[in-house]
């Protein structure tokens, strides 16, 4: 876990949902592997992360996961 302003913590998985939908590398690449593998249901070889497609739909498919995210960042940062 990371800390975050107010000394709150922010989890590997939510790294790497933040990833997957910005498309900015943040955490660690394994983590984010992992994560694009059980968003998509299946194996993903590192070589395919540069096709942009793919790219396009870990940001679809992570949108909900990032939006719970803002909001639970949100409801800790106003605590």
């Amino acid at each position: 876990m990371t800390k975050i302003a107010n000394n709150k913590l922010i989890t590997k998985r939510d790294l790497a949902i933040l990833t997957a939908y910005t498309g900015y590398m943040f955490g660690e690449f394994l983590d984010f592997h992992e994560y694009s593998e059980e968003l998509l249901g299946h194996r993903i070889f590192t070589n395919e992360y540069k096709n942009i497609e793919l790219t396009k739909k870990l940001h679809k498919c992570s949108k909900q996961d990032f939006l719970e995210l803002h909001e639970k960042l949100i409801q800790e940062a106003e605590k």
